[in-house]
């Protein structure tokens, strides 16, 4: 609980701060989407929902924060009766992770309505496991992500596109996932 204070705290001062300080409104950007690979299972995963504030920094650059929700699906179990008889697979825990981190993208001047990007993430990260909806663990854990991007602008202030983001945890039984998602992004105080 202590710690959850201390990184609520932190993220509002960082953003209060970050906020004062910028030039120009931030950049929000919404994703949906899903995650796979987890731990190199290509079966495995479940849905992944995003949200971004961004600010400019100089001109190629955006820089803020970014909380998200990743399901990364339910493991499988063997049933093994008293004797060591193998008697099938059997749903396992179910393992979630919720995160806030730093986020930064460097965007190459193309020009034009399109908008590649690359981005990296680094902060914390809650993992959970449960089981038939019971909690039965819960683990904090660093970790950074590295990802790429493509936005079409639509209009002034608002642009689409996808997005796939490689995450590492430092702890856990879960080391690394793949997540893509579908991304809108919206520049409150951007002009022509």
């Amino acid at each position: 609980m202590r710690a959850r204070s201390l990184l609520t705290a932190v993220l509002a001062l960082t953003l209060g701060a970050t906020a004062a300080v910028a030039a120009g409104h931030p950049e929000v950007v919404g994703a949906v989407g899903t995650t796979t690979a987890v731990d190199g299972a290509l079966n495995s995963g479940g849905a992944s929902v995003a949200l971004s504030l961004l600010w400019p920094l100089e001109e190629r650059f955006r820089f803020g924060v970014m909380g998200f929700a990743d399901d990364l699906g339910q493991q499988r179990a063997q049933l093994v009766a008293p004797d060591g008889t193998p008697l099938g697979p059997i749903p396992g825990y179910h393992r979630a992770t919720l995160a806030a981190v730093w986020r930064l993208e460097a965007h190459p001047s193309v020009g034009g309505a399109w908008d590649p990007y690359a981005s990296a993430t680094w902060g914390m990260y809650r993992l959970s496991d449960d089981l038939h909806g019971d909690a039965t663990r819960t683990l904090g854990s660093a970790g950074f992500g590295l990802g790429l991007g493509c936005a079409r602008r639509i209009a002034t202030t608002h642009a689409a596109g996808l997005a796939v983001r490689y995450q590492w945890l430092m702890r856990g039984d879960t080391g690394k996932y793949l997540s893509a998602a579908l991304e809108w992004r919206w520049r409150p105080g951007a002009t022509e």
